[in-house]
């Protein structure tokens, strides 16, 4: 008795084998038909040649993308004025990014929620860290840039910048623990709650 399969199913063991580098047994295992079928249907049609074609394919595209990567950060650092071409190597770091990373995973992983602050220099510090993972998003996601986002770290780092005077000579001071005029100076310099 001749068994006839379905365009798909023939379709889906040319890709195993192409696509996805799985040997002729896997390929029969997987989807369930007789290894001489798929050996018949991958000599009939070249498989082997189309594998190698599409490994070097791949390969090439990689190694290109890698290579334009290289030539927007160049172009970008030569001229450090022009946001045109900070946007253009972040929106392809962001497309790169978004290659690598699973779905739904976050490109930056949120901070640990147990952060003790209890000196002025644990608050600096925990400021500093937000600070460099909202730029480091910021520059991921260029489609998520914006002019209010740009302005609250510049005030960000505008308040970083005086914390960081105001203990330069005092550093006894920073790394004691909060009074009540300090925690209030947090709440409205950094949190804006007065």
């Amino acid at each position: 008795m001749i068994v006839t399969y379905d365009f798909e199913v023939h379709q889906q063991a040319e890709d195993l084998y192409v696509l996805e580098g799985l040997t002729q047994q896997a390929v029969s295992e997987r989807i369930d038909i007789p290894l001489r079928t798929i050996e018949l249907w991958s000599a009939d049609e070249g498989w082997k040649a189309k594998r190698k074609e599409y490994r070097r394919a791949s390969s090439e595209i990689r190694r290109n993308k890698m290579l334009y990567r290289l030539a927007l950060l160049r172009q970008g650092l030569e001229s450090l004025d022009d946001p045109q071409k900070a946007y253009a190597w972040a929106t392809v770091e962001r497309v790169a990014r978004d290659d690598v990373l699973p779905e739904g995973r976050p490109a930056i992983e949120p901070p640990s929620p147990e952060l003790k602050i209890e000196t002025a220099q644990d608050a600096v510090d925990a400021l500093l860290q937000a600070v460099k993972r909202k730029v480091t998003v910021m520059l991921t996601r260029p489609d998520e840039l914006n002019m209010k986002g740009i302005k609250e770290m510049r005030d960000a780092l505008g308040i970083l910048d005086e914390l960081k005077a105001r203990y330069a000579d005092k550093p006894e001071e920073a790394r004691r623990a909060y009074d009540e005029r300090e925690a209030r100076y947090w709440r409205e310099k950094v949190l804006g709650v007065r």
